[in-house]
């Protein structure tokens, strides 16, 4: 996707009301391929983050049941920290899950948070997931708490193996401005 296509589209999409470009964008919803193309692109991954925020059953379906592929991408992964900031509560529990316990181990033992956590571009993804499990916990947004124990243990039990990350040290020193039991940098 060119840039000026994408200037033009973020400009309709902020223009014009919702129901006078719906069907354009539904076209493009219909093959889960294409939107992964769009998605994965450096600019179609900002229109879809600007059609999360205006319609997030357009799009958020796919971006919640690919969450650790997507994450892994480099241009996807803005569109995934953006479908967790905008999730109503009913999907970011499935997101959230999903990351939790929706995939299996791979072969070396490691969880999607773990992957995540160590990918350089997955870390983002695990850093948007504190912050919005942070607002679950301080009453801002609807969810569980739990997702903030999970994610601080999770850190707690990786420490020694994030501090060898710039990346790393970015998830630990997110949770120590909250003043949690992390060793400070």
């Amino acid at each position: 996707m060119k840039s000026f296509i994408k200037v033009f589209l973020q400009k309709i999409f902020k223009c014009a009301p919702f129901e006078s470009y719906e069907f354009i964008l539904k076209a493009f919803v219909l093959s889960s391929s294409t939107l992964e193309t769009i998605v994965e692109d450096k600019y179609g991954c900002r229109v879809v983050q600007l059609v999360l925020q205006r319609s997030f059953c357009l799009i958020g379906s796919f971006c919640s049941t690919n969450l650790l592929s997507l994450s892994q991408e480099k241009h996807a992964s803005h569109v995934v920290e953006k479908a967790f900031h905008s999730a109503p509560e009913p999907v970011l529990s499935t997101m959230m899950h999903e990351v939790f316990e929706g995939y299996e181990c791979d072969r070396d033992g490691n969880d999607a948070l773990n992957v995540l956590m160590f990918d350089q571009y997955g870390n983002y993804v695990v850093q948007t997931m504190i912050d919005v499990a942070l607002e679950v916990k301080q009453g801002i947004r609807k969810g569980k708490v739990e997702w903030y124990n999970r994610l601080v243990e999770r850190v707690n039990v990786q420490q020694t193996r994030l501090l060898n990350f710039s990346s790393g040290k970015r998830i630990i020193s997110k949770l120590v401005e909250v003043k949690f039991k992390v060793v400070k940098l």
